[in-house]
């Protein structure tokens, strides 16, 4: 009975802790819109843009495809760039929609929903793709996440997010450039209160093999960001940070340094091979996963 009791217990610390995370996060908002949006003109230089232009192979070869947005508090700048790639079908979302509403009110997205990613209103394959960019460090409990992206999505999850690779070689060199070129540590915490939780590409393989899903594609690349300088997203283009970005990417090619983030894309099933064929083609590799013999 006292062991009940305590299970109990324990179970109610762990409940508020994932509901104060996500309270938290629901009242961490952006104060402004961000400039590519006021502007209407997309620089080559934003890092946005950057990162999201990765995408736009997955764009052309699914032309109807719809689009979901996961954590797009920030005025629902995802749906945005996606609608300005090509997508023509996107619904933005997040568990707080203060600026989602506004962004809607000055027409920037189309659509939005208040969703909290780990118990999504929608129905099963409601969209053909979910959009995860910087938000699945966020989550207290990301694996649940992960599978309520997979339920609502057709086709697969597409991945912005820090990455974490297990290279032992030269371990302490690593941590220490990392932490000169990033400001970065092996644990970080944000100040929305949460934990910087890392993807592993190992990790995402072994999860979509376990379902029996077909494959993963993923680029690896670096940004160069310190607390205290001005936005990142506007002071790109400087040389300082170029050539941070540049020292970093020769390190990782020397095996002195991992890639800081990755695109990592989730396809349930790819039976003709086009979608593994076009994302080689435009610079992906991808991992064709084992098939389960015993499925059928």
């Amino acid at each position: 009975m006292m062991f009940f009791l305590f299970i109990l217990k324990k179970k109610g610390v762990y409940m508020s802790f994932i509901e104060k995370s996500y309270e938290k996060h629901s009242l961490h908002n952006c104060d402004n819109l961000p400039d590519f949006m006021v502007s209407n003109k997309l620089s080559p230089n934003d890092s946005h843009v950057r990162e999201l232009k990765n995408i736009t192979p997955l764009i052309k070869q699914f032309k109807e495809a719809k689009w979901l947005t996961v954590g797009d508090g920030r005025y629902g700048c995802d749906a945005y760039l996606l609608n300005t790639l090509g997508a023509s079908s996107i619904t933005a979302t997040d568990i707080n929609t203060y600026t989602l509403e506004i962004a809607k009110e000055k027409g920037f997205i189309k659509q939005y929903s208040c969703e909290n990613v780990e118990k999504m209103s929608f129905i099963d394959n409601e969209f053909d793709f979910t959009v995860c960019k910087h938000t699945y460090h966020h989550f207290p409990r990301p694996a649940i996440a992960f599978y309520e992206m997979l339920r609502v999505s057709s086709k697969g999850i597409v991945f912005v997010e820090p990455i974490e690779e297990s290279v032992k070689l030269f371990d302490r060199l690593k941590y220490f450039i990392k932490s000169v070129l990033r400001n970065d540590k092996n644990y970080l915490y944000e100040v929305s209160g949460n934990f910087v939780y890392r993807l592993s590409i190992r990790e995402i393989e072994k999860m979509m093999t376990a379902l029996d899903y077909d494959l993963i594609a993923f680029k690896k690349y670096n940004s160069f960001f310190f607390p205290g300088f001005p936005s990142c997203f506007k002071i790109l283009n400087k040389p300082f940070f170029i050539a941070g970005i540049l020292i970093q990417n020769i390190l990782c090619h020397l095996k002195l340094m991992s890639w800081g983030t990755g695109i990592i894309i989730c396809i349930k099933e790819d039976k003709d091979n086009s979608i593994s064929h076009n994302l080689k083609h435009n610079g992906y590799k991808v991992i064709k996963l084992t098939k389960n013999p015993y499925s059928n």
